[in-house]
């Protein structure tokens, strides 16, 4: 998995992107692994390889997100410099990911004001399309 395919880093430099994989951890996780709870400090996020991630919401923890797909990121609260996580993230099944830590990202975007440009562009368009998605099944739940 290349962080090219990656929703979040779609069409960023060659040169950014390599740097990001210089200190990007691939981690292996285990079906029903905790990646981060709401609430939490948001100091990394996660590209996914393959597997399933469930994001869950609030005291209940109901569900409002699964991502399946090669590239999907989770834990954007930090990229997005918030406070906490706003949401909790479990594997569904054994996982693969990559883990970026927030700061050694945002410490190689202050040399690359494109690059930071693009990420809030592909921000938006990802999670402008998962809110759609939430949206989606909530009116399919009701009816």
């Amino acid at each position: 998995m290349f962080l090219h395919q990656s929703e979040l880093f779609s069409g960023m430099s060659m040169e950014l992107i390599r740097k990001v994989m210089d200190f990007a951890e691939r981690v292996h996780c285990s079906q029903d692994e905790l990646l981060f709870s709401g609430g939490e400090y948001p100091d990394r996020f996660y590209i996914l390889i393959h597997g399933r991630v469930q994001l869950t919401f609030g005291e209940d923890n109901q569900r409002v997100y699964v991502g399946s797909r090669p590239g999907e990121f989770f834990g954007w609260s930090g990229l997005l410099e918030q406070d906490s996580f706003t949401a909790s993230a479990q594997c569904l099944e054994p996982t693969d990911l990559l883990k970026i830590r927030t700061a050694d990202f945002f410490s190689l975007l202050r040399n690359d004001p494109e690059g930071h440009c693009l990420l809030y562009r592909n921000l938006c368009r990802a999670l402008g399309s998962r809110l759609i998605q939430v949206y989606e099944f909530f009116i399919d739940s009701q009816t």
